[in-house]
């Protein structure tokens, strides 16, 4: 198993996790996702997972929107985290991790 496919479960196995906050410094993307009932079987304490994305050249994420029936794929991180994202699944396409998330935010509809 590739990297990729590591990277790819890793956003499955956090599916119905919201993306909270992100950060990108030079080379590292930094995602807080919430995932509550995840984390709490971690340590009852826990909340949240971080996760650091290093070298992470391309991101797309594939949001999907409640008005519009054909799904967009998002490459620029401001618009990727313009509303707050619940992740559902992620997929490896063409060498690339794709991200399908529900979100709703007005901005973006």
């Amino acid at each position: 198993m590739q990297i990729i496919d590591k990277v790819a479960d890793v956003f499955n196995i956090l599916h119905d996790g919201s993306i909270k906050k992100w950060l990108n410094n030079e080379h590292v993307l930094t995602l807080k996702i919430s995932c509550q009932y995840l984390a709490e079987l971690i340590h009852p304490d826990y909340n949240f997972f971080f996760i650091d994305l290093v070298g992470a050249r391309i991101v797309e994420l594939e949001p999907w929107w409640d008005n519009i029936m054909e799904n967009d794929i998002l490459i620029k991180l401001e618009e990727i985290f313009a509303g707050e994202l619940e992740i559902l699944s992620a997929k490896v396409v063409e060498d690339k991790v794709q991200v399908a998330c529900n979100q709703r935010s007005k901005s973006l509809s």
